[in-house]
């Protein structure tokens, strides 16, 4: 026994070190932390936006947000539904990989990915959440766990039912709890659903002014009701004139400098086009496709606009970097993400590589079941309803139910309007097929937790999550 000993003891001695190193890693200075101002924007398609290229005059503030920083012209989301890309945006994972693939599902308790609020916390950070709809509140997310302050007071009613609120409700509360600890580090998460169906028409925000650019309405080959068009366009100039409220009392309280903004939205959505109204069920570029800004003058230079596809998968990795590892490279973040830092990118412009970004959509909410049936359930929601990706100008989208693939050369077909089908060779379609379900089985861990009850379902219903 004794031969074994010295070997023994270089084991032990190696594992004090590693375990000393760890804790010995220098303490974050609190006044080199930035603040994070993190708003969502519920159902916000990109070329809907001026500053992406819309023929009217939507977004004047998003745009001045825009110009102050980097704007990633070619943003896509993961999914299209409003909590599983929530989940994503916080944790660097698709929904397959961290379990909650619809609204009314939860992480698991027991998951292993940790997120950036909570990385966030662990940094001295204070966090508060203010959000506006039925699928993000603490019951339904548990994301409450993440955050000193969690404001959901859903003030607004569909059909009877408290579901969600509007900008002028939640970016006041916002702006008083920013004030409160503008002494920070804060990381202050604003969720805005305003664009979200069904519409409401605001006279006094109606979309008239021009911008100069092509009207591509008739090129879309849809069958867009006029008066949803105009309700949505005036429910964009609604929230972005709150932002603009938002952002000017963060830089009336002195934190311009000191405070990293992004601005991001979950989904788009179809407004008839393929006469399809609005987004659980589609991959089409109107929902996919969404606005991804950073601003932090005096850190970012402003007016930059990067063509390079990325993914909300890079929001966690970018902003960690951007704030917890920029104040000191030495912080341990113990997390893997599945997206990648643009850190470098905003901040010194290096290139970022080309990558194939990918997108899910589930199926499945259409009722809710006694709590004996979830699990059957359950094994309906192991695939999705479509997968999809872009690659370069290719873009490939797969109904698996179905056998139906379209393939899309983007430069050729930006709007998505003539798809190339595989019918007449099977051997392209399988082997689409097979490289498609291979990549969603290698990252399918598990499920999510069903926390859904009756009145969630009807609250759901009435945004129109469930049929």
């Amino acid at each position: 026994m004794r031969r074994h000993t010295a070997p023994y003891l270089l084991l032990v001695f190696a594992a004090l070190v590693v375990t000393f190193s760890i804790g010995a890693a220098p303490e974050t200075p609190k006044e080199k932390l930035p603040n994070v101002l993190f708003i969502t924007i519920d159902t916000l398609r990109a070329d809907h936006l001026s500053s992406w290229g819309y023929h009217l005059e939507t977004s004047p503030n998003i745009d001045r947000l825009a110009g102050e920083g980097v704007r990633y012209a070619n943003a896509y989301t993961v999914t299209s539904r409003t909590a599983p890309s929530h989940y994503s945006m916080f944790c660097s994972r698709y929904p397959q990989e961290h379990g909650a693939k619809l609204n009314a599902f939860a992480v698991p308790a027991d998951s292993k990915f940790l997120f950036l609020p909570q990385i966030l916390q662990r940094h001295h950070y204070q966090n508060g959440a203010f959000v506006s709809a039925w699928p993000l509140t603490k019951r339904l997310t548990k994301l409450d766990a993440f955050f000193d302050t969690y404001d959901e007071d859903l003030s607004r009613s569909y059909q009877m039912i408290n579901s969600m609120r509007y900008a002028e409700d939640v970016a006041p509360r916002a702006i008083k709890w920013i004030e409160a600890h503008k002494e920070g580090p804060f990381f202050a998460w604003v969720h805005f659903f305003d664009p979200h169906s069904p519409y409401d028409f605001r006279k006094e925000f109606e979309v008239t002014k021009t911008t100069g650019e092509p009207d591509h309405t008739k090129d879309r080959g849809q069958a867009v009701v006029p008066e949803n068009l105009k309700a949505y366009n005036s429910e964009i100039l609604y929230t972005d004139h709150w932002v603009g409220k938002l952002v000017d009392s963060l830089d009336g309280m002195g934190l311009k400098e000191n405070t990293l903004v992004v601005l991001v939205a979950d989904h788009g959505e179809s407004i008839g086009e393929r006469n399809y109204q609005g987004h659980s069920s589609s991959l089409y570029e109107n929902v996919v496709h969404i606005p991804m800004i950073f601003r932090m003058p005096g850190t970012i230079e402003g007016g930059k606009v990067v063509e390079t596809k990325v993914s909300t998968l890079d929001l966690l990795p970018t902003i960690v970097d951007l704030t917890v590892k920029r104040a000191n490279p030495e912080a341990q973040v113990p997390t893997e993400y599945v997206g990648r830092s643009l850190a470098d990118n905003i901040l010194e412009g290096s290139s970022i590589p080309e990558r194939t970004v990918r997108y899910v959509a589930f199926s499945g909410q259409k009722w809710v079941m006694p709590t004996w049936l979830s699990k059957m359930w359950l094994r309906e929601l192991n695939f999705p309803e479509f997968v999809g990706y872009r690659t370069g100008d290719r873009k490939v989208i797969w109904k698996p139910d179905d056998k139906n693939m379209q393939i899309f050369d983007l430069a050729k077909d930006p709007f998505e309007n003539s798809p190339l089908k595989p019918d007449d060779d099977e051997r392209a379609y399988q082997k689409e097929e097979e490289a498609l379900a291979k990549w969603y089985k290698s990252t399918d861990l598990g499920d999510g937790e069903n926390r859904m009850t009756d009145r969630d379902k009807e609250a759901l219903k009435s945004l129109g999550y469930i049929q």
